[in-house]
């Protein structure tokens, strides 16, 4: 009988087969109902409690009648072997697995190849269970949790919330065997890049992107080291502001410890994940550090580049501060005090008046250069500031054109990034007592980071991936 025939008189027979499964499904729900539905007055938590116990009985009930019917992956005395020869089946052998209704037993036909003396059981190819404790959803809902709580309290948070029972110590492996193939993800994006520059992600592009990217200290290896953090966002108001902003629209994060040169590519990487390639209007948007801009002239290059507006106002307080402190005023000795006032208020005054210039004036970083040029120092001290400020704001004068960038719609404060530091690294990865291996850090950031931006499907991926190859 030809292949398509065999299957055309199968179907009848896999039909009635279904029929009869759901039908002892249906069974079972109903005498579960019968014998369990709440009767009579009831409280509303009582009520809660008792649905969600039937609810979950009856999605075991289905799991076990589901899973029963894939059988026990027996197909014939032999099978071909992936080494050539061929497995003989040595009989069926039970396996417990945790899934999210709980430990599920499973039976599964094991075959043995004395050509290359492994075994194997090929339902397990079909279940993707792998040879970890636990089922892929499992393991992507005990990475969420330990992406935002300390391995411990996530076990612990399983069992009381999921009713899921595992150690601290398999959270932790099966959250760190996740994090590095999300670590090979982003390889596989970068070297795809590499490979293809002109490649365009799919779909619409954002109307207008920020891209920011700081560093952050965290206790590794037995030192303090810096997490590179950068973030993709759009925002979520229209009108320019000062401030750091609203909440971040579609935000998407990727933190590393490797080098700069190494977090850029995949900076890169995360831009192209964001659709910065589609998007006209794109922002960098950082501090003055010097790897910041040498990464972002390399990588965005011919995008706008803004330097945080707070971060340039401390370097005009550092000039208020030596410009107007009290020994540059000279008051004498018996009006100390009152000196001292009077310092602080020029001071603030002045910082308020280069401020206003950079804000409202076209020309603003100009104004404000010819006025610190204008400053003559009287001591060796001032004079060191003076030239060093002139330095800082001659550098990034081109990122300092803030009224232009406000009329644009863009972010001039780098709250954003600020939050972000704190959010998606601080809160994870410094907690009293935390101390991480380099390994393992590098992994919860790249976990920490795919929760963070409300990638589910990519956390779900990497968890499936992770249990197919343990």
């Amino acid at each position: 009988m030809a292949e398509k025939d065999r299957v055309t008189s199968d179907a009848p027979q896999r039909r009635e087969e279904r029929e009869e499964q759901i039908a002892r499904i249906l069974k079972r729900v109903e005498d579960r109902l019968r014998n369990e539905l709440p009767t009579g007055p009831q409280t509303l938590d009582q009520i809660e409690q008792r649905v969600e116990e039937i609810g979950e009985q009856i999605k075991r009930e289905i799991q076990d009648e589901v899973v029963d019917a894939q059988g026990t992956g027996h197909a014939g005395v032999t099978l071909p072997c992936s080494c050539g020869g061929l497995a003989r089946y040595r009989g069926d052998a039970v396996r417990s697995v945790v899934t999210i209704q709980g430990a599920q037993s499973i039976a599964r036909a094991y075959y043995y190849c004395s050509s290359c003396r492994k075994g194997l059981h090929p339902l397990d190819r079909t279940l993707e269970l792998g040879r970890g404790l636990c089922s892929v959803r499992v393991r992507a809902l005990a990475c969420r949790f330990a992406s935002y709580l300390p391995f411990s309290v996530a076990a612990r948070e399983l069992e009381l919330v999921c009713g899921i029972r595992l150690s601290a110590s398999s959270v932790q492996r099966l959250a760190k065997e996740t994090g590095r193939h999300l670590r090979g993800e982003w390889e596989a994006r970068e070297k795809r890049l590499r490979e293809h520059p002109n490649a365009e992600p799919k779909g619409p592009g954002p109307k207008q992107l920020h891209i920011s990217m700081d560093g952050v200290m965290a206790h590794v290896g037995g030192a303090w080291r810096e997490v590179k953090l950068g973030v993709c966002y759009e925002r979520s108001s229209s009108a320019g502001s000062v401030e750091a902003g609203a909440a971040p629209n579609s935000a998407a994060y990727y933190a590393t410890l490797a080098s700069s040169e190494q977090f850029g590519r995949r900076l890169r990487a995360l831009g192209w994940v964001a659709k910065e390639p589609l998007c006209r209007h794109v922002a960098v948007l950082a501090d003055g550090s010097d790897w910041i801009w040498k990464e972002a002239a390399k990588h965005f290059t011919q995008r706008t580049q803004i330097l945080d507006f707070f971060h340039a106002s401390e370097h005009l307080w550092s000039v208020a501060r030596v410009r107007f402190s009290p020994s540059a005023i000279d008051p004498g000795p018996n009006v100390r005090q009152e000196a001292e006032q009077e310092a602080s208020d020029a001071a603030r005054e002045w910082v308020s008046q280069q401020k206003a210039k950079l804000l409202e004036a076209d020309n603003g970083v100009t104004l404000v250069l010819q006025d610190i040029r204008a400053w003559t120092p009287r001591t060796q001290t001032g004079q060191e500031v003076r030239r060093k400020e002139l330095g800082y704001f001659t550098q990034h004068a081109q990122r300092m054109h803030y009224k232009a960038y406000k009329e644009a719609g863009f972010h001039i404060g780098s709250g954003v990034m600020e939050s972000s530091c704190r959010w998606v690294v601080q809160q994870r990865m410094k907690g009293a007592g935390m101390r991480w291996s380099y390994e393992g850090a590098e992994c919860m950031l790249q976990l920490r980071t795919t929760w963070c931006s409300r990638n589910q499907q990519e956390l779900l991926n990497a968890a499936r991936a992770a249990t197919l190859a343990a």
